[in-house]
């Protein structure tokens, strides 16, 4: 859901990541659904601490751009590893 890009954040002095969601092209039901998910996948993060989970530094909205400013994590992407390894890919689930 959305594009993350990789920006520097000057005031702290370090990469993070933005994700990002538009919002411009949707409907008014699909552009509140989309909204609150988003934003409750920021809230859910945001309230959890642990070395496995990416840290959230702001979140906000600029017109009908909504954005969240997280840790930047350096590696593969999700679906690589998943690609790589077949057992990750679902089979045997039902």
């Amino acid at each position: 859901m959305g594009i993350v890009y990789k920006a520097y954040d000057p005031l702290i002095d370090r990469f993070v990541a933005i994700k990002t969601i538009d919002l411009q092209n949707l409907s008014a039901q699909k552009k509140n659904e989309y909204k609150t998910r988003f934003y409750q996948e920021a809230t859910a993060a945001g309230r959890l601490n642990h070395p496995n989970i990416i840290t959230i530094y702001d979140l906000g909205r600029k017109g009908d751009i909504a954005y969240i400013a997280m840790e930047l994590m350096e590696g593969p992407e999700v679906q690589d590893i998943v690609y790589e390894r077949p057992s990750l890919k679902g089979e045997g689930f039902g």
